[in-house]
């Protein structure tokens, strides 16, 4: 998605990996959610779920604990509308990269 990469230098991942359960991971409580997340987010630091388990995807709720998997921080740079992977299935978390397209 040529828009995102336009972001590059606003968002920075601060932590590397993507989910870690296999290509064909979803978010146990995404029922429905095949789009990704368009969302205005202020600047600072937030937390991408990796463990599936999340009760409000694709942010972390602390579903992960005792699972051995922590999310993805990330940090917003300057307050904008980010398009984020509610799939699971990006290999460039947290931003969608239309892998849900094949799902």
């Amino acid at each position: 998605m040529p828009g995102l990469q336009a972001c590059a230098g606003i968002l920075r991942a601060l932590g590397r990996g993507i989910l870690n359960r296999g290509a064909d991971v979803r978010f146990e409580n995404a029922d429905g959610m095949k789009m990704p997340v368009s969302t205005r987010l202020e600047k600072g630091t937030y937390h991408w779920c990796r463990c599936g388990k999340t009760g409000n995807p694709p942010f972390c709720d602390g579903a992960h604990v005792g699972a051995g998997v922590e999310p993805l921080e990330f940090e917003v740079d300057v307050s904008s509308t980010k398009v984020l992977c509610s799939c699971g299935l990006t290999k460039n978390p947290p931003h969608c990269d239309g892998a849900h397209r094949d799902y």
